[in-house]
């Protein structure tokens, strides 16, 4: 099984095309870490096997290994072809996208190391603006649990909603920032300032309740 799995890391693509079509039950097989050929595919960074087997072949971009990895997060781990990926996730039937994705999308806005992604995600999917994740926190209310400063002044300039809307815990963003606050922890006290300062500019200069 090894080194049928290796043939998507290293092969070029017309091997593997040529082995996939003697062989097309190698496509619905894992390793024994419950890793499938696109995994394999994504962790030898061999892009055109990647396009391949998810273009032509329906590879799942969100199927998850014996670790719960899915090739998507494998991919935004290494930074390997992220634009891409995040236009195939795009087009992922959306109730699907929580459930199948076991909660790594609001993770990708927690995550500071995945700002880069953001930008794309909102303009290919404007509803994650204000769309409430399957932890029943916002876009928004995740970037701020996870600190990640950048995230949230992208999603409030988009115009995501930090005072009104609440979460299953019935904070708003503005709240989640106040009460996560620690010393040794300072980026929550800069998120709440900033969402202070937003929120005081845009409303005349009257402070929030």
């Amino acid at each position: 099984m090894e080194s049928t799995m290796q043939r998507f890391r290293e092969d070029t693509l017309r091997k593997v095309k040529k082995y996939v079509r003697k062989n097309l039950i190698c496509l619905i097989k894992v390793d024994v870490k419950g890793n499938t050929p696109l995994h394999h595919a994504v962790m030898g960074d061999n892009i055109e096997v990647v396009e391949y087997l998810i273009e032509l072949c329906g590879a799942d971009i969100l199927a998850k290994n014996h670790g719960g990895v899915s090739p998507l997060q494998m991919a935004l781990q290494k930074s390997f072809h992220d634009d891409y990926f995040m236009e195939r996730y795009c087009f992922v039937d959306e109730e699907k996208l929580d459930h199948k994705n076991g909660g790594f999308y609001p993770n990708t806005f927690r995550n500071p190391l995945q700002f880069k992604n953001l930008p794309g995600i909102i303009e290919r999917c404007p509803k994650y603006i204000s769309y409430v994740h399957a932890n029943g926190f916002s876009s928004l209310q995740n970037a701020v649990l996870g600190g990640n400063f950048e995230a949230v002044k992208y999603l409030v300039e988009c115009g995501s909603d930090f005072i009104g809307k609440t979460s299953n815990t019935g904070h708003s963003a503005l709240q989640l920032a106040h009460f996560n606050y620690q010393p040794k922890l300072g980026v929550f006290k800069e998120i709440e300032s900033y969402l202070l300062e937003r929120f005081t500019e845009w409303n005349g200069g009257v402070p929030p309740p």
